[in-house]
């Protein structure tokens, strides 16, 4: 089997391994995030600087690895079911209007990803991440 391209308008549902419930679980609605959007997240937020006045001299380099997750949650997260707040009250998903390259989309509020721990965040960040990978399947094929 050749290679298979990402759906970039696939959203899979996924439980966190660290819900307490698993007959009642929160659903997290996760997108595809397509190479270019990782690209420009990855690009934004690594900077490399070298002093000019002494180009022979140590270099700075800068990674934000925390507003990676975010930039990965705003365009990943989709929506949610079954997210409470510690009084029993459905966390509602809020979005707001985003464009970038000249495109219109909508993502999550600030306030819509602060309610998320940052355990959750981190693991939600990276399962979007992933799901832009060669599958195990691809890679015996090379």
């Amino acid at each position: 089997m050749s290679l298979i391209g990402i759906d970039p308008t696939e959203v899979i549902e996924y439980v966190s391994e660290y819900d307490p419930d698993p007959e009642n679980p929160t659903i997290f609605k996760l997108g595809v995030v397509d190479s270019l959007t990782i690209a420009k997240i990855e690009d934004k937020l690594t900077t490399f600087s070298i002093d000019a006045k002494n180009p022979t001299g140590s270099t700075d380099a800068k990674i934000s690895s925390g507003m990676r997750e975010i930039e990965l949650l705003r365009a990943g997260l989709k929506g949610w079911d079954n997210f409470f707040d510690k009084n029993g009250n459905p966390i509602p998903f809020e979005t707001n209007t985003q464009r970038s390259s000249g495109k219109a989309k909508e993502v999550p509020t600030d306030k819509t990803l602060g309610r998320l721990p940052t355990v959750i965040s981190k693991e939600l960040a990276n399962v979007i991440y992933n799901q832009n990978k060669i599958s195990e399947e691809e890679r015996k094929n090379s």
